[in-house]
């Protein structure tokens, strides 16, 4: 696979993938991952986005679309990210816990925020009494449907 035009070395300190990587096919995933660790600054970051293959009900969101040809979850995305030359050290994955404030103008709505957060934290401990259950260790951290990834060059 060739990426045109050829970006100049050290260009960007921010890429942002949201959403594309699974649609890439696997032989040509570390390849582009190269190529924007290339175009990254010393220092700067890559910011990918990605169905969690590790979610309870991941079927919707990883075959739902027939494009998507690449699964990821937190143990496949550090690896493919070491291979096309980023520091595994400095992985952060991102977690977005819904917003929970109180709004004593709008009960109704304060209502469905807290009916969400707790939605959102009896999700995580049935994600991680299955994977006890099913002894899968290190039990993953990430319980979204969605996985965020932040890699620094």
């Amino acid at each position: 696979m060739t990426f045109s035009p050829k970006l100049p070395q050290k260009l960007f300190d921010v890429i942002l993938f949201h959403h594309v990587l699974e649609h890439i096919p696997r032989e040509h995933t570390i390849t582009l991952l190269r190529e924007f660790h290339r175009c990254l600054k010393p220092g700067g970051y890559l910011n990918i986005r990605v169905p969690n293959a590790s979610y309870l009900l991941a079927g919707h969101h990883l075959f739902g679309d027939f494009t998507h040809v690449v699964h990821f979850n937190e143990r496949s995305m550090p690896q493919v990210l070491e291979a096309a030359g980023f520091d595994t050290r400095h992985l952060e994955f991102i977690h977005h816990p819904p917003l929970l404030f109180w709004s004593w103008q709008h009960m109704g709505r304060a209502l469905l925020r807290f009916l969400n957060r707790m939605r959102w934290h009896l999700h995580s401990v049935l994600h991680k009494t299955v994977c006890a259950l099913i002894e899968l260790y290190p039990i993953p951290k990430c319980f979204e449907w969605e996985l965020e990834v932040l890699a620094r060059k």
